[in-house]
Formats: structure tokens, C-alpha cells, sequence
């Protein structure tokens, strides 16, 4: 998990807080928590299952939009049956997080 995602994060419920904002700030606490405690159980993992990883996905694009409210639409869906399909965590969430970095933060 990159270290400017925490800190955006921790700076973006601020924010909320400081605008009143105060569901959109518990919301966005909730999600990060969530997001934290399943990358926190992964650490240790050599492999995950793919559906683990789009859970934290997920998470991750409901705080992206959040953050950037009508500017970010992105809409994650798993045709993926296979469910014993097995990646290396945090495989595709840094990727996702680099694109929205290049279009949105720059």
C-alpha cells in the first residue's frame, strides 16, 4: 500500500471533518479500515485468492470516489467464475492506483 495513499486518505476524511462533511467521512474511515485490516492479513501471504483481491478493489474505488466525487466513474465487475484462482497480493491494486494517480492527481 503506498504510504501517499494513507496520508491522502487521512487528509480526505480531515477534510470531510473540516467541511461538515461527517458521513462522508465515516464512510471513507470505514473503507480504509476495512481496506487496511484485509492488506494487514495478506502481508504474509505468498498468494490470495482473486476475489479477495477485487474485495479490496473495491474498497479502494469507493474511496477514490469519494475523494474525487463526480470527476471518478470507474465500475468494477468480476466475470471471473473460477474462484480458485490465485494472485500475489496487492497485484492490482498499486496498478489501479497509478491510473487514477496519472489522471486525476496530476
Amino acid at each position: 500500500m503506498n504510504p501517499h495513499f494513507v496520508f491522502n486518505s487521512l487528509n480526505s476524511i480531515q477534510n470531510f471533518i473540516l467541511s461538515s462533511k461527517i458521513e462522508d467521512a465515516i464512510l471513507y474511515l470505514g473503507h480504509l479500515g476495512t481496506i487496511i485490516r484485509m492488506n494487514l492479513e495478506n502481508v504474509s501471504k505468498e498468494f490470495i485468492h482473486l476475489d479477495d483481491e477485487i474485495q479490496i478493489l473495491k474498497k479502494y474505488i469507493a474511496i477514490e470516489t469519494l475523494r474525487f466525487k463526480e470527476k471518478l466513474d470507474i465500475r468494477l465487475t468480476n466475470t471471473v467464475t473460477d474462484h480458485s484462482i490465485l494472485i500475489p497480493p496487492m497485484l492490482v491494486q498499486p496498478i489501479i492506483e497509478n491510473a487514477i494517480n496519472m489522471v486525476y492527481v496530476i
